[in-house]
């Protein structure tokens, strides 16, 4: 996890241990949970102020005490108020850094994979979307791991990508783009596990990519002149 607090540049009197201390958080929620103890240490400190006035008997020592921890208190949420506005910045500021920084690596993927070659790119985007959107994809990706002797226990309907959640916005990516983010997404092994409706495979990386291989190697072999001459006779 890089460290962003040096490089976000914002204005504030609040104390760097303060800002330390909630730099995590803020990071991953913005303000919600600091509000909630800001919002805790206000309604505490009115407490301690009506126990200091209501209980009778009380040592005036004891009540002074009170009111001062009620003080520390109000103070503390007053602190906290500002920390908010703080949080808030701060989380749109790293969410900001680590969508730019998902899509350079998305970006520096698909030009490792794909280059300027439009066609790849269209080729593969569409066998992505066969495997994830149609029954029949899934079931071809499940037969050819079946040929090759492995997870002949699942039935071909049990056979899915791994695909991990995004890193990047989805609505601010092109196509291309959306591609290379599934093909970062694919967890590298597969995963094989028994449910309530039988067993299932996640497939992962090496498997996907083995059967890349083998759908370009069967086009290949059905463009060859010999075979679609062949197939061109068969028809006659």
């Amino acid at each position: 996890m890089a460290d962003l607090l040096p490089g976000f540049k914002y204005q504030t009197k609040l104390s760097q241990l303060l800002i330390i201390e909630y730099e995590f958080e803020a990071r991953r929620h913005g303000d919600a949970h600091i509000k909630n103890e800001a919002a805790t240490a206000k309604r505490t400190a009115t407490t301690l102020c009506k126990a200091a006035g209501q209980v009778r008997g009380m040592d005036p020592k004891d009540s002074a005490t009170l009111r001062a921890a009620a003080s520390v208190l109000r103070r503390h949420a007053a602190e906290l108020g500002e920390l908010c506005k703080w949080a808030k910045a701060y989380h749109t500021y790293t969410v900001q850094y680590h969508q730019a920084e998902a899509l350079a690596e998305i970006n520096a993927f698909a030009h490792a994979r794909w280059g300027d070659d439009q066609q790849a790119h269209v080729l593969e985007t569409a066998l992505l979307q066969t495997l994830q959107k149609t029954q029949d994809g899934a079931r071809a990706l499940g037969h050819f791991l079946h040929s090759q002797g492995l997870y002949t226990h699942v039935q071909l309907e049990g056979f899915s990508l791994a695909v991990d959640w995004p890193c990047a916005d989805q609505t601010k990516l092109n196509e291309r783009q959306r591609t290379a983010d599934i093909l970062l997404r694919l967890k590298r092994k597969d995963d094989v596990y028994e449910g309530r409706m039988g067993w299932t495979c996640l497939v992962g990386k090496q498997s996907y990519e083995r059967y890349r291989e083998f759908v370009a190697a069967t086009a290949a072999r059905a463009l060859e002149p010999g075979r679609v001459a062949g197939a061109s006779e068969d028809l006659s």
